[in-house]
């Protein structure tokens, strides 16, 4: 399913206002045609047929959006004016997930699970799991002090940081593995 841009400025658009309730209608349907065409208008006929309308109307609804400046001629070429500058295609999403996913797959992720007296660490990328509830609840103080408001957690009760302990508590764990309370 394709889609195309409509902007809301075209609610108070004067070249817009000035067509009837019909002509408006088939202006929608025909930006619905040229953007499944790449922007241009199929033959006058095909018009009519998408949009249900005897080619007789269809004739002349096509001189009237002209006359009013809604399509522009290019060659034997009808084109809803500044199309290709209003329906750019930068933001296309298939394009931006397929990059997404090509960077998931390129990435390589180091999993390593390990328990060391109750403490369990996950190490992704160049982030740990952080699963013990010291550790957390340093990190938990060192992100109030820096962010005001503490980290949050994974299903498995942790949290991902770049070391098991927030900047400013390694004196703490030294004394800690040393067998010394700070």
């Amino acid at each position: 399913m394709r889609w195309f841009r409509y902007y809301t400025d075209d609610l108070n658009n004067p070249k817009l206002l000035r067509l009837s309730d019909r002509l408006h209608r088939v202006w929608v349907g025909l930006c619905c045609v040229a953007s499944q065409n790449d922007g241009k208008l199929p033959a006058m006929e095909d018009c009519a047929l998408m949009l249900r309308l005897p080619p007789e109307r269809m004739g002349e609804a096509l001189v009237s959006l002209v006359g009013a400046g809604l399509l522009e001629r290019d060659g034997d070429i009808l084109s809803p004016t500044d199309w290709a500058s209003r329906q750019y295609r930068s933001d296309g999403s298939a394009e931006r997930m397929r990059r997404h996913r090509q960077h998931k797959r390129d990435v390589t992720v180091t999993a390593q699970n390990r328990t060391d007296q109750n403490r369990t660490e996950r190490v992704t990328a160049d982030l740990i799991e952080v699963t013990d509830p010291a550790a957390l609840a340093a990190w938990d103080a060192y992100g109030r002090q820096t962010n005001g408001r503490s980290y949050p957690r994974n299903r498995r009760g942790g949290w991902c940081f770049p070391a098991k302990w927030p900047p400013g508590h390694e004196a703490e764990v030294h004394a800690i593995t040393i067998g010394r309370t700070a």
